[in-house]
């Protein structure tokens, strides 16, 4: 349901079941970035069971390495209580967003995945703390 919205509102969904079309999703966000547009990536890729932070998938950092962009990491608090995964119904309530400083494109560059990963993730969670 989700990605058909998504799509309607002109962002790009990732089809998870299919590598060729993640593959084409991923080029469509290169080529927003490197004409010069923001993307909005949740790295987790897929919404959480409990309201925890998931594993993290490497394909969004490689994009941003592809790229050769900043990573702005967001923290956001209250979504998990306004509409569970398997629920269609949304709830009132409030969600809080916090931005970190940016991480810079030449660190983005030349961290490895899992450090980069690892510095998103710790920054995110901090954000969500303080939330």
């Amino acid at each position: 349901m989700y990605g058909k919205l998504i799509e309607k509102w002109g962002n790009i969904p990732i089809e998870r079941k299919s590598v060729q079309k993640s593959i084409t999703s991923m080029n469509k966000a290169k080529l927003k970035l490197q004409n010069d547009n923001s993307i909005l990536v949740f790295p987790e890729g897929g919404r959480t069971r409990n309201g925890q932070l998931l594993r993290f998938k490497k394909l969004p950092f490689q994009l941003a390495k592809d790229a050769g962009v900043a990573i702005i990491p967001v923290g956001m608090s209250g979504v998990y209580s306004l509409n569970k995964k398997g629920s269609v119904l949304m709830r009132p309530g409030r969600v809080k967003i916090k931005f970190a400083s940016p991480i810079p494109a030449e660190k983005v560059i030349a961290l490895p995945h899992d450090e980069l990963m690892k510095e998103t993730r710790a920054q995110i969670e901090s954000l969500i703390e303080y939330i």
